[in-house]
């Protein structure tokens, strides 16, 4: 059994991610403190639910595109350098991300889809995105 910790959601808003992903000190005190926690509650890793990275009415930044990148990007680092440090399995990462056409512009394919990237990637549907 996996079990993995879920970060954000549509009441966390967008603001919060965009400001810890601004900064590489952002990312890195987010990405420790996420390590820290899976080992501490021997959890597997964490699905990162920004739906709606760059869209300004949910606090997003046009750079978040470019900074949900780096952070999954660093991620992934973190978690390997972990891993081979403490000889742990890698710790998973997961991200949710909206389906819709106009919200799909603000992910980075080539980040998701990227080869040995170890992620999941789920879909969230919500009423008004029918």
């Amino acid at each position: 059994m996996r079990l993995n910790r879920r970060v954000g959601g549509w009441n966390a808003g967008g603001w919060i991610f965009s400001n810890m992903a601004a900064t590489p000190e952002g990312r890195q005190t987010f990405i420790q403190s996420v390590i820290d926690f899976c080992k501490y509650y021997g959890l597997n890793g964490v699905f990162i639910d920004w739906l709606y990275p760059g869209v300004a009415v949910r606090g997003g930044s046009p750079d978040d595109t470019a900074n949900f990148a780096s952070l999954l990007s660093e991620m992934k680092s973190a978690f390997e350098d972990e891993s081979s440090t403490s000889k742990a399995a890698q710790l998973f990462i997961g991200v949710t991300v909206s389906p819709t056409p106009g919200n799909l512009a603000n992910y980075d394919p080539s980040v998701l889809n990227r080869s040995g990237f170890k992620l999941k990637v789920s879909l969230a549907i919500e009423e008004n995105d029918k």
